[in-house]
């Protein structure tokens, strides 16, 4: 059963149900980092009154050392009596150091995938696992015979991209959660350098969970949301066209870009625009929180008016729309 460190109470009912189905139990404390030595104490004297079998801790957001870890397993097994174990991110490359220095803490229960197979930077790599194992005389097998499955998963490695990188780092060294990175890496609409200017966004917020609902919570909490300006008869009796980023939009680019020369419509795009001309654009409309979090950086780029909900976005937009044309629609 994994869940959130700070929300464990939660999980005693299942943890209980499956008890009395006989299940062995392992309990994964997610984001176990950054707590006191009394809380991971706390928690140790709490779950031995649990019959768990097993009590983990995660490293969720991939930004501990081994000298935390060394900390953690510590205070843990204080006042638990039972098994202990971990489970690593590779967001910094320490997924594998911090497996061993778990192992030297008497942490008996240590995970790895194949190459780090893993979302986003990936686990601890169980071929690495098995040597380091093997030099502490640990592992009683032939540390050699996984060759030939680590050829296999090299080529998946290649066509899929796990495993660390700059951004996956960034976000450790920030407590942003990885799905963030994972979410921009896998759209195409960023650059590398749209990405980086995103990540330093989230930096300023509380983004260690990635929910689009905390992020909403955190705009529009006890606010009026009414906007200082109403579409009501704009562009009234004007030709619009509404241009959306679907990928239609790259294949059909000239075909549009003639259409709105020829037929001089009134261009709204839907979010940033990266393919049509923007010179050819007379506003562009933005409502969702997180997107608007994320591409904040490029609106300074247009030369036409933004629509937004704008008194509800600035608490997390601050100062960086001052000197932008923005039309205030209010949303709810």
């Amino acid at each position: 059963v994994a869940i959130n460190f700070d929300e464990a109470e939660k999980a005693k009912k299942i943890i209980d149900e499956l008890k009395r189905l006989d299940y062995e139990i392992g309990l994964n404390l997610m984001q176990a980092h950054n707590k006191t030595k009394k809380q991971y104490e706390d928690a140790g004297k709490n779950f031995n009154t649990w019959g768990l079998d097993v009590l983990y801790f995660a490293d969720s957001l991939g930004n501990m050392d081994p000298k935390q870890v060394a900390f953690i397993a510590k205070h843990l097994k204080r006042f638990w009596d039972g098994e202990i174990g971990i489970h690593t991110h590779n967001n910094k490359g320490h997924a594998l150091i911090n497996s061993i220095a778990a192992i030297d803490n008497n942490v008996s229960w240590v995970d790895g995938t194949i190459t780090g197979m893993g979302r986003g930077a990936g686990n601890a790599p169980t071929e690495s696992l098995i040597l380091e194992m093997s030099r502490m005389n640990k592992f009683e097998g032939k540390p050699l015979a996984i060759q030939p499955t680590v050829t296999d998963f090299e080529i998946l490695k290649e066509k899929y991209g796990w495993g660390p990188n700059f951004y996956y780092h960034f976000a450790a060294n920030h407590n942003i959660h990885p799905t963030f990175v994972q979410s921009l890496l896998e759209d195409e609409r960023y650059t590398k350098n749209r990405i980086l200017k995103a990540l330093e966004m989230l930096s300023t917020v509380d983004s260690s969970s990635f929910s689009k609902e905390k992020v909403r919570n955190a705009v529009y909490s006890n606010q009026n949301n009414d906007g200082s300006w109403s579409a009501l008869n704009w562009l009234e009796n004007e030709d619009v066209l509404i241009v959306g980023a679907g990928s239609s939009l790259q294949k059909n680019k000239e075909i549009i870009e003639k259409f709105i020369k020829l037929k001089k419509p009134k261009v709204l795009f839907l979010n940033m625009n990266q393919t049509i001309n923007q010179s050819l654009g007379f506003a562009t409309v933005v409502c969702n929180e997180t997107r608007a979090l994320l591409e904040t950086n490029e609106y300074k780029k247009l030369n036409h008016p933004l629509i937004m909900p704008h008194k509800s976005l600035s608490k997390i937009l601050s100062d960086k729309l001052n000197n932008i044309d923005i039309l205030d629609y209010g949303l709810t």
